[in-house]
């Protein structure tokens, strides 16, 4: 037989598997219901990455303003309401 010692006193290795095999039994549907979450979440971040693999676009570039569009455009009812064009 093993023996594990801990504090003084020897514990057997077939005393351990029993508690762990013990708890497990107890506690069955929590270990199921964890384990179903973690699958799930990662079958969802695997769905998530592969899914943005294949709808990868090139990057934004931006520019530089050009002078012609320095002023702000209006709409025409604001337009109207302010009494002509916008200069």
């Amino acid at each position: 037989m093993k023996y594990i010692f801990k504090n003084k006193n020897y514990i057997k290795v077939q005393d351990i598997l029993t508690r762990i095999s013990n708890w497990a039994r107890r506690n069955q549907g929590d270990i199921i219901l964890v384990a179903g979450v973690i699958l799930i979440s990662l079958l969802s971040f695997a769905a998530g990455y592969i899914a943005a693999e294949i709808r990868s676009k090139e990057p934004l570039q931006f520019e530089e303003r050009s002078s012609s569009l320095t002023k702000p455009v209006l709409c025409d009812r604001i337009q109207h309401i302010l009494g002509g064009k916008y200069e």
